[in-house]
């Protein structure tokens, strides 16, 4: 550590703790500090430090699933869990864990604390590190560093779902990462393609409609010189042009990619 004394590889490193409502367990935001410290997550331990449970990363593949998974940060403390706290809502236990790397708040059922269960990730401001519940008023209030914001949430009595006009998308698993979506195009099915900015590799999205769902797959990967290709896609659009590559129920996309005026161009990419 700064004082010189070693560190255990695995120890939790906790930046934050709360207990339960009740008070029969301590819930512990593993943020680390030190290099193979941190779980990248959060932990529950009974009021006597026995180790109950944690949620042993599949918070962070829940992040990858819904896009909010800082792919920069994977060698350095990935979500990092930051802030956490508990209250009780319409009768039930709740543990708020906030995520300082990927802007988000992650609401748990902490009614056992030996099986917490999540509810539902919500998009905070960017970086949230402070949490203060207020259940007179039915609120949960973050504090969010970066952006200099807070960002209030207010509890409802019912399950949330989205909508067709606002649906919810997610992949089905951490090996389909998709994020920063920059560009769409739809075909005559109504699905929809898309193309991340320079956040990710380049690859084309499909996005399949379901009501209040939307399903996120990868349709292809774009390479160059059969090796993965990284532009900074903006814009994409069928290709339909007269010099569209095979067959025209097979053919692929134009990429539109920005450049910085700098250290890449400006380009037009024809991907089949």
């Amino acid at each position: 550590d700064l004082a010189g004394n070693p560190v255990s590889a695995g120890t939790r490193m906790p930046d934050a703790v709360a207990f339960t409502p009740v008070g029969s367990a301590i819930l512990s935001a593993d943020e680390g500090e030190m290099d193979f410290t941190g779980g990248r997550g959060w932990s529950s331990w009974s009021v006597n430090g026995v180790f109950l449970w944690d949620d042993n990363g599949t918070l962070e593949a829940t992040a990858v699933t819904r896009s909010h998974y800082p792919e920069s940060r994977s060698e350095a403390k990935g979500i990092e869990v930051e802030g956490i706290a508990t209250d009780t809502f319409g009768g039930a236990d709740f543990g708020f864990v906030l995520s300082e790397r990927s802007s988000f708040m992650a609401v748990y059922d902490i009614t056992d604390p030996s099986d917490p269960h999540l509810i539902r990730l919500l998009p905070t401001g960017i970086s949230p590190e402070g949490i203060a519940t207020i259940p007179s008023r039915n609120l949960v209030v973050t504090s969010d560093e970066v952006s200099g914001t807070l960002t209030l949430f207010e509890g409802v009595s019912e399950a949330f779902v989205g909508s067709p006009e606002q649906p919810v998308l997610s992949s089905a698993s951490v090996d389909v990462p998709w994020a920063a979506i920059s560009g769409l195009d739809m075909d005559e099915n109504g699905v929809l393609f898309g193309i991340p900015d320079n956040a990710l590799p380049t690859e084309v999205y499909r996005i399949s409609l379901d009501g209040p769902q939307a399903s996120v797959t990868i349709e292809t990967g774009v390479t160059l010189g059969g090796e993965q290709a990284r532009y900074d896609g903006e814009g994409i659009a069928k290709d339909t042009s007269i010099i569209a590559p095979g067959d025209l129920d097979q053919n692929g996309w134009w990429i539109a990619s920005e450049g910085d005026a700098s250290t890449s161009s400006n380009l037009l990419v024809q991907v089949d």
